[in-house]
């Protein structure tokens, strides 16, 4: 599932592996999912929160920032 809001980028859920064993479910974020593959490298992306927090998120290691 994957679907934008208004000028935000298109977002999915998935399980990231960031090591053999350790796997965590985060969004995927970047201006077009489409095509993308499994096992295709990712970068972390952090989403600025209104509260002064972020939110780990990830992108393709292609992609260019994405600010939400």
């Amino acid at each position: 599932m994957h679907r934008g809001r208004g000028d935000t980028p298109d977002r999915m859920v998935a399980l990231v592996d960031l090591l053999p064993g350790l796997r965590v479910l985060s969004n995927l974020i970047d201006d077009n999912l489409d095509g993308l593959s499994i096992d295709e490298p990712l970068e972390l992306a952090w989403l600025p929160l209104d509260d002064g927090r972020a939110l780990p998120q990830f992108r393709r290691t292609n992609s260019p920032a994405v600010s939400s």
